[in-house]
């Protein structure tokens, strides 16, 4: 669920930085798919934790979805596209 990316930050340097895939969460014991209807954090921008980062849509509901940490915000999946659950539509780094 997560990988250790090196980020060089000069010489010799050891930080690291934390990548957090953002997938399809399974909201129901039906569910197997769901629509990334709108991104309400942009690509490239820093968001805290627990903010809604992306709206989902199912068959039945529309729910806010929060970051599970604070971090920056890459868009991988797109608006309006229907996605499998546990599918990677974004990754957050650390």
């Amino acid at each position: 669920m997560t990988s250790d990316v090196p980020l060089l930050c000069g010489p010799g340097s050891h930080e690291r930085v934390i990548t957090i895939e953002i997938r399809i969460p399974k909201l129901g014991m039906e569910m197997t798919e769901g629509t990334l209807a709108r991104w309400l954090v942009g690509d490239g921008a820093r968001t805290t934790q627990d903010e809604p980062i992306y709206l989902l849509e199912t068959d039945k509901v529309e729910t806010e979805i929060p970051a599970p940490c604070s971090g920056v915000l890459r868009h991988i999946g797109d608006e309006g596209e229907t996605y499998p659950v546990g599918e990677i539509i974004g990754e957050l780094d650390e």
